[in-house]
């Protein structure tokens, strides 16, 4: 258990006058315990519930989880309230074990939002690491593609490097020749792969979240077009990272994507999928837009992810006070400087 966010729970009950907080997002309990409290990856709620109140916190689960969530995902600092796992009505009486103004993190989702986007130094020193060891699974599997492989077998493949580190692959898009230009979201498929081969990674430790994609081309050269298009997107990708800085707001940096596009000779590209935003413990806090309201704060990460038709660059940041982070930049890929910054190329493997 974390207690320095264990404070700041118990500030706000102070603060709003509550007896108690109910932590039940799967995104908030990793955030406080470092702990997996899901069964299922995509799982939004936790299959437990941390109880924070003026002088305790309790871990209110069935009896199938609590055992586990104790020992293993919350190094037992909560006080266990268990019920019988058909028995789900007793849950509500447990609750009220802490008072009768309880709120829900889904309650106070901006509190837990301002709390959870802005990393301190020992989530900063993990997602570091983690960027590294999420980019090289990913590199090493791309630099081992052969012609006539499947895009399940590349998933399979990455899936396995990601799970011996113990990291989980939440998000796993793949994408062979004519599919990378007809799908922006490409679910991998028994495609055998020719020519060019994308993989997309979105992949999960201790709940934070590391995004970034990588693309190799297979025995032959580059097309000009494409070549065109990735120096493009990898400058349009530069930019944005360099004017990621605390204060910007993501509606001027949606700008600026926007205006990249143009300037590179693309323009409206970003109309044609998400440009990225904020992340940390989801894959995407929020997603830049025209109108968006967020400002750009130090230790906040970023993964910004510039398409053009056909290619696209991604990698995950941490925007320092003086300089930002590209946590997953590994030094073992071929990269294009642009723009006073390094992204990684389109790499030709024989």
């Amino acid at each position: 258990m974390n207690i320095r966010k264990l404070e700041k729970i118990k500030a706000i009950i102070q603060e709003k006058n509550l007896d108690a907080v109910l932590i039940e997002k799967q995104m908030n309990f990793s955030w406080l315990t470092g702990g997996r409290g899901f069964i299922g990856l995509a799982s939004e709620n936790a299959c437990g519930a941390v109880l924070v109140s003026k002088d305790n916190a309790y871990l209110i689960s069935n009896n199938i989880e609590n055992a586990r969530l104790l020992t293993e995902e919350t190094n037992g600092d909560l006080i266990p309230l268990d019920f019988l796992w058909y028995e789900e009505g007793k849950r509500t009486e447990m609750i009220k074990y802490a008072g009768d103004k309880v709120a829900t993190d889904t309650e106070l989702s901006q509190d837990f939002f301002k709390m959870r986007t802005v990393l301190d130094a020992n989530e900063i020193s993990l997602y570091s690491d983690l960027g590294k060891n999420v980019a090289v699974a990913l590199e090493t599997s791309m630099k081992n593609i052969k012609r006539g492989m499947t895009e399940f077998e590349l998933a399979g493949d990455i899936s396995a490097r990601l799970w011996n580190l113990g990291i989980e692959p939440i998000t796993l898009l793949i994408a062979f020749d004519e599919r990378i230009i007809k799908h922006r979201h490409p679910l991998p498929t028994d495609n055998k792969v020719e020519n060019l081969a994308m993989g997309v990674i979105c992949a999960r430790y201790k709940g934070l979240i590391i995004s970034a994609t990588r693309i190799v081309c297979i025995g032959s050269e580059l097309n000009n077009e494409l070549r065109r298009k990735h120096n493009a997107v990898t400058a349009v990708d530069s930019l944005v990272i360099s004017k990621t800085r605390p204060g910007v707001s993501e509606s001027e940096l949606f700008n600026i994507l926007k205006d990249g596009y143009k300037n590179f000779g693309y323009a409206d590209e970003e109309k044609l999928h998400h440009q990225g935003g904020l992340t940390g413990y989801a894959a995407r806090e929020t997603r830049a837009m025209p109108n968006s309201a967020g400002i750009v704060a130090v230790n906040q990460a970023y993964a910004w992810n510039p398409t053009i038709t056909g290619t696209k660059s991604e990698d995950t940041i941490v925007v320092g006070e003086q300089a930002n982070i590209i946590v997953t930049h590994t030094d073992e890929w071929e990269y294009l400087n642009t723009e006073g910054c390094l992204r990684p190329n389109i790499l030709f493997i024989k």
